[in-house]
């Protein structure tokens, strides 16, 4: 969040004394992130303190081709903590599953929250980038055992509090796609790091990967907001 909100100031910086409406937006939206990641770790730590239920199940579901994201068999070598040799996809396989894991031992449910996973090319510049996104599979409305009728609930969220599974066991409670262009520099030399116990040494130009996608995945366990704009569908 700290590095985010560093990241989101000098974005603003940049766009005023350039003028530039776009810029400046992607600051603002970047500083709502930084806030929403502070709820997230606040909230994570509130759980720690009160809950002993046991954990959710998450799994993982690799959707990429060969060759790409998390099939990714480039070597960057660097002291993150991972053995001399590791291939890029498997970083970044072992930086979803550590989120997975924190995110399982807060969470209280039955029902196995599948994930849908990959790295795709997404839209990135020298002063802005697409990182990643989650949001829910589906969301849930008006479903018995469902505290409120009249609230969308994210579809994982809505299963554990029902106790019942209400996807087909071949469907997502949780879509994830994040970006395979930072790292080939196309933000004006930023990357991702990719490890989950050590930092690096300097933090110029390094976007941690394990924060983000815990962020995202909050977005995708409920903590995000539902509107529907149609005047004749929404119910």
């Amino acid at each position: 969040a700290a590095m985010n909100g560093a990241l989101a100031w000098a974005m603003l910086k940049k766009a005023r004394e350039h003028r530039s409406m776009a810029l400046e937006a992607d600051a603002r939206h970047l500083f709502t992130d930084v806030w929403t990641s502070a709820g997230v770790v606040l909230g994570l730590l509130a759980a720690s303190a009160v809950s002993c239920a046991d954990a959710a199940t998450i799994a993982i579901i690799n959707l990429d081709a060969p060759g790409e994201g998390f099939n990714d068999t480039t070597v960057i070598d660097e002291a993150d903590g991972f053995a001399p040799g590791t291939t890029l996809g498997n970083k970044r396989l072992a930086v979803f599953q550590e989120a997975a894991s924190i995110w399982a031992a807060k969470l209280q449910s039955n029902i196995e929250i599948r994930i849908s996973a990959r790295f795709d090319p997404l839209d990135c510049s020298g002063g802005s980038a697409i990182l990643g996104s989650a949001g829910p599979g589906a969301v849930a409305f008006g479903y018995p055992g469902l505290p409120y009728a009249d609230t969308d609930y994210a579809i994982a969220a809505a299963e554990a509090i029902s106790n019942q599974a209400i996807l087909p066991g071949n469907q997502f409670q949780v879509v994830a796609r994040f970006s395979s262009s930072i790292d080939v520099g196309c933000l004006a030399g930023w990357s991702f790091w990719y490890g989950t116990q050590r930092f690096p040494s300097n933090l110029n130009n390094r976007i941690l990967l394990l924060p983000l996608v815990l962020h995202e995945l909050a977005h995708a366990f409920g903590f995000a907001s539902f509107a529907c704009i149609s005047t004749t569908a929404c119910g």
